[in-house]
């Protein structure tokens, strides 16, 4: 019995690790999007306090993709700031 416990616990103790690290990857693909989303703004004008809030505070990674995208495209903060949805900015 002792034998089954010890291989279940170390069976938990493996998938906690594993979950950890892809939770890690996750929260640093995150930290990188917001990173260039900043970087690229800040070449094209001022980024105020309340943007770089809500594009620091966001957890969707698809959706941080779509406003690199859309920072990518844009001349300016501003018309950044305009092509997305006004929700995004509650």
């Amino acid at each position: 019995m002792c034998d089954v416990a010890e291989r279940l616990e170390k069976m938990g103790i493996a998938k906690g690790i594993e979950l950890g690290r892809e939770e890690g990857k996750a929260e640093e693909k995150k930290a990188s999007r917001v990173e260039f989303i900043l970087r690229v703004l800040e070449i094209k004008g001022t980024v105020d306090e309340k943007t770089r809030k809500r594009i620091e505070e966001e957890q969707d990674v698809d959706l941080l993709d779509n406003w690199l995208t859309n920072a990518l495209k844009a001349n300016t903060v501003q018309e950044f700031e305009t092509r997305l949805p006004q929700s995004h900015w509650l």
